[in-house]
């Protein structure tokens, strides 16, 4: 269950870094003209923002399950 964790967590931390890295560009993209790829950028932050907290959610999980 601990290694399972382990690997679900750098899983979460690197969907988060993408989440940041998308919202980033869609700043860029917005800021120079750009809305229509702005908002595609976004939706996709967005979603491995979502996918991060399901990640961290099954982190939990399998910390709190009895062993």
């Amino acid at each position: 269950m601990r290694g399972e964790a382990s690997g679900t967590a750098s899983e979460t931390a690197l969907a988060e870094r993408i989440a940041s890295e998308l919202r980033a560009a869609a700043r860029f993209h917005a800021r120079n003209g750009h809305g229509a790829v702005a908002e595609a950028l976004h939706g996709e932050a967005h979603r491995h923002a979502r996918e991060a907290a399901q990640l961290r959610q099954r982190a939990l999980s399998a910390l709190e399950a009895p062993a």
